[in-house]
């Protein structure tokens, strides 16, 4: 092949001329489209007397010697230098295909350059680029490399041009959805969002097709980003503007269900502001019943919960009521149930309904989701105002102990064993939990403290244990009174529902141990106490307990009663 009559090219010059037009094709009236791209043998000349020139991505541009002499004019300059050929404008993509500046775009070094000439504010190189989004504009937007010239386009670009762009963006709704979900595609559309913030009538065509496609874009992680985005730019640019919120209200309920909907609904409402949030909140917490049932749902529901807004907590709870039994059965339902329970606000009714139901409660207790249920209402009516439904709860499930010995009810077994024993002058006081670790222990009375009584004191209360554990599920009473004794001393034990034992020996006159009132109420006020200490966010459930006020209570309680 030839470029010049006088001058044939060598097959390596050929080969080394056309590396240099990997990144730009040129003008060639047979490109009727993107996809029937075909490359020419060889570029059609820009230059008079047959050559051309290529501006290289590092800013040289190489011009071919082909006369095969040594001369100044054809060797490598620099852009700086370079002076225009006869009939070459200022513009050199003027004769470049729009096709040819997509493939420049689409590749990562051609990108930056293309980015480098975006802002050089040339208006016709403004105008090519305008023509090449308009023609490929999901090609370009959803590109790794393209989304950034995107990007730098509208930032430079006039405001005709964006209107235009966002115009031809909003209006196609499927290309919006494709690109909105796209890993890259979505971040292109952010930064339209970003770039029409400050133009309500572009935002608003943003947000209108947002309305429209809501739901399908909720759906998906990058789309979903792409609307809280647009969330944003609502609340600091149009407060009166609730496009969104309105589909939201419209489409909750569905997401809700979605595997991947429920996950970014949770995250619409943490961003959620204004009025309408208490609206969609609303929705979502009087369809607790049925939410709660759902695999995804469940999640959602929980989520408000978790907002601790008194009014919302009241409104799930009501409108789970009657259902409590059958979502304790359940592995969903059996979260939001248990959550509920950790609201002082909702726990009362929660347990009465339990408790009406008093056929079904053995029923939850021996289920494989359900005995969590029990556990956490039993833990959770420890408080001091609910002790009263603790008792009740307690007493009902004694009342079957043989249906709670086997399967998924021994997990309850620990649930009853909180125990104490007490005594008169002088007095050994323990607080144990089941691993028989004592995490409170004290020496109350006037005679002087002796180390092998100490030791003697351990061994009894140790050996006591055992005891605890076959007598605690024989009787609904929570006061064991007197269970072991030791020569002259006696070992009393109280049972609650905490995982603790709590011990004392008396060394004294067996008459002491007649006064069962009051070693019952020294039982009960030391419960009371350790309560509190639980209720304390410092304190770790199980380690020792070395509060002082809380020792100095305990001795003055002992010196009341016993």
């Amino acid at each position: 092949m030839e470029t010049s009559r006088t001058h044939p090219v060598s097959e390596t010059q050929l080969n080394n001329l056309s590396l240099s037009f990997e990144n730009l094709q040129v003008n060639d009236p047979s490109y009727s489209s993107f996809d029937e791209i075909h490359p020419s043998p060889v570029p059609v000349p820009l230059y008079p007397q047959s050559t051309w020139a290529v501006p290289s991505l590092s800013g040289r541009s190489t011009v071919p010697n082909l006369s095969g002499t040594s001369n100044p004019q054809y060797e490598t300059i620099t852009s700086s230098n370079f002076q225009t050929p006869l009939g070459f404008q200022a513009n050199p993509f003027q004769h470049c295909a729009n096709s040819g500046i997509l493939l420049l775009a689409q590749d990562e070094q051609g990108s930056q350059y293309l980015q480098e000439k975006l802002t050089s504010g040339n208006s016709r190189f403004l105008d090519k680029v305008f023509n090449v989004v308009s023609e490929f504009t999901f090609q370009i937007i959803c590109n790794q490399y393209a989304r950034f010239v995107f990007g730098k386009f509208i930032e430079t670009c006039n405001e005709d041009q964006l209107l235009r762009i966002t115009l031809q963006i909003t209006s196609q709704d499927q290309l919006f959805v494709q690109a909105s979900v796209d890993k890259f595609g979505s971040s292109s559309i952010r930064k339209l969002m970003k770039a029409v913030a400050n133009r309500p009538p572009l935002l608003d065509l943003v947000m209108k097709a947002l309305k429209r496609l809501f739901r399908l874009l909720m759906m998906t992680k990058p789309g979903s980003s792409v609307v809280l985005q647009c969330l944003e730019q609502i609340y600091q640019h149009n407060n009166k503007n609730d496009f969104i919120y309105q589909a939201a209200l419209e489409h909750c309920l569905y997401l809700a269900c979605h595997e991947q909907g429920c996950i970014n609904l949770n995250n619409f409402i943490d961003e959620m502001k204004g009025p309408r949030r208490k609206q969609i909140l609303y929705l979502i917490s009087v369809n607790a019943a049925s939410l709660s049932r759902n695999f995804s749902g469940n999640y959602v529901v929980q989520h408000v919960l978790e907002l601790e807004d008194p009014y919302l907590i009241e409104t799930i709870c009501f409108s789970l009521r009657g259902h409590y039994i059958d979502l304790s059965l359940t592995k969903c339902g059996s979260f939001v149930v248990q959550n509920c329970l950790k609201y002082r606000i909702t726990v009362n009714y929660i347990v009465e309904e339990f408790l009406l139901n008093s056929d079904q409660i053995f029923r939850v207790a021996c289920d494989k989701y359900g005995n969590y249920v029990i556990q956490t209402a039993l833990i959770e009516t420890m408080r001091p105002n609910s002790l009263h439904l603790h008792q009740r709860l307690v007493t009902k499930l004694r009342q079957n102990l043989d249906s709670l010995r086997f399967g998924y009810g021994k997990h309850l077994k620990p649930s009853f064993s909180v125990a104490g024993t007490t005594a008169s002058p002088p007095i050994s006081t323990a607080t144990r939990q089941l691993n028989e670790i004592p995490i409170y222990e004290a020496e109350v009375g006037s005679a002087a403290k002796r180390e092998d009584a100490a030791q003697l004191h351990q061994f009894i209360l140790h050996a006591a244990l055992d005891i605890v554990q076959d007598l605690a599920w024989t009787t609904s009473a929570m006061f064991l009174k007197a269970i072991d004794r030791f020569n002259d001393l006696v070992v009393s034990v109280y049972v609650t529902a905490g995982h603790i034992l709590r011990t004392s020996t008396q060394i004294n006159a067996m008459t002491f141990l007649l006064n069962d009132d009051g070693i019952k109420s020294f039982f009960q006020e030391v419960h009371e106490l350790y309560i509190k200490i639980l209720l304390n966010p410092l304190y770790l459930p199980g380690s020792r307990i070395t509060s002082s006020h809380f020792d100095t209570k305990v001795r003055a309680l002992a010196r009341k009663y016993l």
